[in-house]
């Protein structure tokens, strides 16, 4: 790639000299000058690649795998379905055991071909997977169904011996997705290969379209979500997450009061709202106090917050295990006149004096 940019400055500055070649206007080539733009060049590749950040973005061969292998104008060193050990190692004719589990294929090739040159002239070596291990990764945390999740899909694999192997969100997926109270911007991946544990901010993908926090996982690689520490979301970002292919598709509340049908409730992402709520509980009773509806909120550190509104003015977003609660007027009413009449007697009894018993 180097060499290719450096041909093709070259050919851009003689462009540009030419004219002034023809007219003995200009002084001798700068070389320096010249070799400093090129290694300018290659620096703003070397800064563009830098911005990936992977454990891996090609498959990595694991024992349990087989490999193709072949040398270019070399028919009888064809070899097929190499099994590859539960060491690490397969042996390739004519060298012998070779590593390599822990490599992508394009290491493989590198190599193979450092060996093979041993017995044969720049050899042009050809690497493909032939079949895989089913890739093992551990989930654990604020998600619906922690626990071993395997992964493999039929044709992940091409021609040039490439693997797509499962990323971050598409684990957290298949676990059945987040819970809400979880903190996507710290999960903690620690890499089966290296035992390195690394953060990875999932909420900044979702909001920002930062694909390198997605990152490819290997087999054995471990995945950690914690949940937040009384940090609320705003509706912008839970409305982002709970569309998202991380979230469940639903999440329960419960209404309770004068409602036609109390109970818990399921609301999808796309409505949720405490109209819809009220809706699935089959409307307001007539009597319902419909002006000041109450939503209770358990906060993640175990304390319970109230919000006052009326429906008819704010559609509220709900949050999973909200409760609604919509009293009764007729209620309200009666517990106040008892309360005055209760407040009658007990001034009454104390004008008339403490009672007396009569024998």
């Amino acid at each position: 790639m180097r060499e290719i940019a450096g041909i093709i400055l070259f050919f851009m500055l003689v462009l540009m000299y030419i004219p002034q070649l023809k007219a003995g206007e200009i002084d001798p080539v700068d070389i320096v000058k010249f070799r400093q733009q090129l290694k300018n060049v290659n620096s703003a590749q070397e800064v563009q690649k830098a911005h990936i950040q992977t454990f891996s973005d090609r498959y990595m061969v694991s024992p349990g795998d087989t490999l193709n292998i072949s040398v270019l104008g070399e028919q009888e060193l064809e070899q097929e379905k190499i099994l590859v050990k539960y060491d690490g190692y397969i042996n390739v004719h004519p060298v012998g055991e070779i590593k390599v589990a822990g490599f992508n294929v394009d290491e493989v090739k590198t190599i193979l071909a450092a060996q093979l040159s041993k017995y044969f002239i720049d050899p042009i070596v050809s690497v493909h997977v032939n079949s895989i291990h089913i890739p093992k990764i551990y989930i654990h945390g604020a998600v619906q169904k922690p626990g071993l999740y395997q992964h493999y899909k039929d044709g992940e694999i091409s021609e040039a011996g490439n693997y797509m192997p499962p990323t971050l969100a598409g684990v957290i997926a298949d676990a059945g997705g987040i819970k809400y109270s979880a903190d996507l911007e710290n999960i903690q991946v620690v890499n089966r290969r290296t035992g390195k544990k690394r953060t990875y901010n999932l909420l900044n993908l979702i909001k920002n379209g930062d694909s390198s926090q997605d990152i490819y996982l290997s087999s054995g690689d471990t995945v950690f979500i914690p949940a937040r520490q009384n940090i609320w979301l705003s509706d912008s970002d839970f409305l982002l997450i709970s569309s998202s292919s991380i979230a469940p598709e639903d999440f329960p509340v419960k209404v309770v009061g004068a409602v036609k049908k109390p109970g818990v409730h399921f609301l999808t992402t796309k409505s949720p709202g405490i109209n819809t709520a009220i809706a699935a509980s089959e409307g307001f009773r007539l009597s319902a106090k419909t002006e000041a509806v109450k939503i209770h909120r358990v906060t993640n550190s175990g304390a319970v917050s109230t919000i006052v509104i009326d429906p008819s003015v704010q559609d509220i977003v709900l949050r999973p295990n909200d409760t609604i609660n919509v009293y009764d007027k007729r209620k309200g009413v009666s517990s106040k006149i008892y309360r005055f009449f209760l407040s009658l007697v007990g001034a009454a009894g104390r004008a008339a004096g403490p009672l007396v018993a009569l024998d």
